[in-house]
């Protein structure tokens, strides 16, 4: 989650849930292969027709937003209940105009053929682009575009079209047999107006699914009023507020972030940027017992050993502000894990080994400025690395190392006891104080 990210600003990732349309599952976070982007639900619903007196169910509809949706929406929305948004055209309007990307999916319940399908999608496009004055040539080339895209596509039931809308008014067109998003797509179309006209039949003035609007209008005011995670700077590195794992599909929040560094002949001297990021249950996890602490409490060992221990996975980014070779590097995190394993007993044979094949996994890793380590820690003891010559995570892990006792140890010299990070802890402290206040919010 680039932002992947950025906002499913979202620890609104833990707020968010799947939806389930019939047979068909939305999941409440999903990343494309086109854009690499993670969108979250904003909400999802059937459409269909009463005929002859009976409501036939055909499509069900998903609209996903990418995470700065979160914060743009929120400047204006926040606040509101689901009953007054339902009633707000506006608030559909600024779904739609908005400056961040919607992937929406369309899944079929009835066998529908692209031809069929595409000519309802379209007659409604062209009435509402032909009602607010901005239907010319461009927009009509473009409904041909569309149209020659659905041509020689059949939809049985579950297969599914994806609609990538991008802010400056691109439409990307994907299809699928099932609910996977296709790796490339299959048109992209470059106009504004028809671009936003299809999301406007759908959940506009004369929506095709009032049961998609109710469901956004149901869903979003819990995730804008939940704690806004923000990226982080620290020196020239970015720390997202959100990432996406490839070895794991996991999805993981931004707990903090901070220097490391070293005085040296009465100079501070940075030689890494260090962010750790928490699985989404952390924040209910951790909410539990630290809700309502005061600013000082979240300071105590107590919170960082919390986090070190805590039953979800931490995924660690260390990137260099300076370089540094990969035996220099794993040298002093070695020397600081081993020094507290020692010191609280746990130091043994399967410790030594463990420590053996880190050191290995850096042997002939180099950093220059902008490299990064990735630590992945698992609840179970495991200790999966990384390595990108930037802040890209890799799609495979570089060695796993089966060790509970080294794992911890790790994060441990980040930001324990004696932390080589003192940054780092402040950064978490702050801002899950500010986490967990917000959270409170929604309850008062």
């Amino acid at each position: 989650m680039s932002s992947t990210e950025q906002s499913l600003k979202m620890v609104t990732a833990p707020t968010i849930t799947d939806v389930q349309v019939e047979f068909l599952h939305f999941p409440a976070v999903i990343t494309s292969s086109v854009t690499g982007k993670t969108y979250f639900l904003g909400g999802a619903g059937e459409r269909g027709l009463t005929i002859e007196g009976k409501f036939i169910k055909f499509t069900a509809i998903g609209v996903y937003l990418e995470d700065k949706a979160v914060a743009s929406l929120a400047a204006k929305w926040k606040g509101k209940s689901s009953e007054e948004l339902i009633q707000i055209l506006d608030f559909y309007r600024d779904i739609i105009s908005g400056p961040f990307e919607k992937l929406i999916r369309g899944s079929k319940i009835l066998q529908l053929s692209g031809t069929e399908y595409s000519r309802k999608v379209m007659e409604n496009c062209v009435a509402h682009l032909k009602s607010v004055g901005t239907y010319g040539d461009a927009e009509a080339a473009a409904i041909e575009q569309f149209a020659e895209a659905f041509k020689k596509v059949n939809f049985p039931p579950g297969a599914s079209v994806f609609y990538r809308q991008s802010p400056d008014g691109i439409l990307g067109l994907s299809f699928s047999e099932d609910a996977s998003i296709p790796r490339e797509e299959a048109a992209v179309i470059e106009n504004k107006a028809v671009s936003a006209a299809v999301l406007e039949t759908m959940i506009g003035e004369h929506a095709v699914s009032p049961d998609l609007k109710h469901s956004l209008a149901s869903r979003l005011p819990a995730l804008l009023k939940a704690p806004n995670i923000t990226d982080v700077q620290v020196e020239f590195a970015n720390f997202p507020a959100v990432v996406t794992s490839s070895a794991t599909g996991k999805t993981y929040f931004l707990g903090g972030a901070g220097v490391r560094g070293l005085n040296i002949e009465g100079e501070f001297v940075k030689f890494t940027a260090i962010g750790v990021y928490l699985e989404e249950k952390a924040l209910a996890w951790l909410g539990s017992k630290w809700k309502g602490k005061s600013a000082a409490e979240f300071e105590s060992l107590e919170f960082y050993r919390d986090i070190i221990k805590g039953p979800f996975e931490k995924f660690i980014r260390s990137t260099k502000v300076r370089t540094l070779d990969g035996p220099e590097y794993v040298r002093k995190v070695s020397e600081n894990s081993v020094n507290f394993m020692k010191s609280n007993g746990s130091y043994g044979e399967a410790e030594e080994k463990a420590i053996e094949e880190f050191r290995y996994a850096f042997k002939d890793q180099n950093f220059p400025p902008g490299a990064t380590a990735f630590y992945r820690q698992s609840p179970t003891g495991t200790l999966g690395l990384s390595f990108s010559k930037d802040e890209t995570i890799p799609e495979n892990e570089y060695a796993v190392i089966e060790n509970k006792a080294l794992s911890e140890a790790v994060l441990e010299t980040m930001i324990g006891e004696i932390p080589v990070s003192p940054a780092l802890k402040q950064s978490l402290a702050t801002r899950f104080y500010e986490f967990l206040k917000e959270d409170n919010s929604k309850t008062e």
